[in-house]
C-alpha cells in the first residue's frame, strides 16, 4: 500500500466529503443556475474520477477507500433513480467511473491489484469499514431526494462534517481500536442526525 505522512493522508481523506457536498448542492438546490449546477457536478465527477484512478495506480492508499465506497453506492442509487427516465441517463455517472479505472489500468495494467485489494482488506478489517463508511452519505442523499425543505442542505452539510470528523480521526490514529470507534461514532451520529431530521420533516 502506498504510504504518506499521517497528517497528509488525513487531510487527503477529507477531499471526498467536499466533493459529496458539491453533489448535494447541485442536486438539491432548486434555485441554482443550471450552469453552476453543471460546474459543481463536473468538479465532483472529475474529482472522484481522479481519486478512483489514483487509487488503482497508487495501489489503494487507505484514504481512498471512503471515495470508492461512496462511488459504488451512489452509482447504484442513481441507477435506481434514473430507471425509467431515459435509457442513457445512467451514462453521465457510470461512464466517468469506468473511464477512471480504464485510465488507471492503462497506466498500471495489472489484474493482480484486485487480489491485492482483497488482501489489504483481509489484513486490516477496518479498511472494509472505511469502504462501507462511504455508503452512508450516498444513502442519506438518496433518502433526502424527496425532501423539499431549505433546511435539508445545512443538515446534510452537518452530516458530512460529522462523517469527515470520524474519517479524520480514523486516518490520524495509529491505534486500530480508536480508528474503528471513530468510524462507528461518526456513522452513528451522522445517521441519527439524518433520522431525527427526517422524522421531524415528515411527522412534525
Amino acid at each position: 500500500m502506498a504510504t504518506h505522512p499521517i497528517a497528509k493522508t488525513s487531510f487527503l481523506g477529507l477531499v471526498p466529503f467536499g466533493l459529496e457536498a458539491l453533489i448535494l448542492l447541485a442536486i438539491a438546490e432548486q434555485g441554482m443556475h443550471v450552469i453552476l449546477k453543471l460546474i459543481f457536478l463536473s468538479i465532483a465527477i472529475f474529482g472522484f474520477m481522479y481519486i478512483c484512478g489514483y487509487s488503482w495506480v497508487a495501489i489503494f492508499p487507505r484514504w481512498t477507500f471512503h471515495a470508492l465506497g461512496f462511488c459504488g453506492l451512489f452509482t447504484i442509487c442513481y441507477l435506481f433513480i434514473a430507471k425509467g427516465q431515459s435509457e442513457f441517463a445512467w451514462l453521465w455517472i457510470v461512464l466517468p467511473l469506468i473511464l477512471a479505472f480504464v485510465a488507471g489500468f492503462c497506466v498500471k495494467p495489472n489484474f493482480k491489484l484486485l487480489y491485492y485489494f482483497y488482501w489489504l482488506i483481509k489484513a486490516d478489517k477496518s479498511l472494509l469499514l472505511f469502504w462501507l463508511y462511504g455508503f452512508l452519505p450516498a444513502y442519506i442523499l438518496f433518502l433526502f431526494r424527496d425532501i423539499k425543505d431549505l433546511w435539508h442542505i445545512p443538515v446534510f452539510i452537518i452530516i458530512i462534517l460529522i462523517q469527515a470528523t470520524g474519517a479524520f480521526f480514523y486516518l490520524q490514529s495509529p491505534n486500530k481500536t480508536i480508528r474503528v470507534l471513530s468510524l462507528f461514532l461518526g456513522a452513528f451520529v451522522a445517521f441519527a442526525t439524518a433520522i431525527i431530521y427526517m422524522v421531524n420533516y415528515w411527522v412534525g
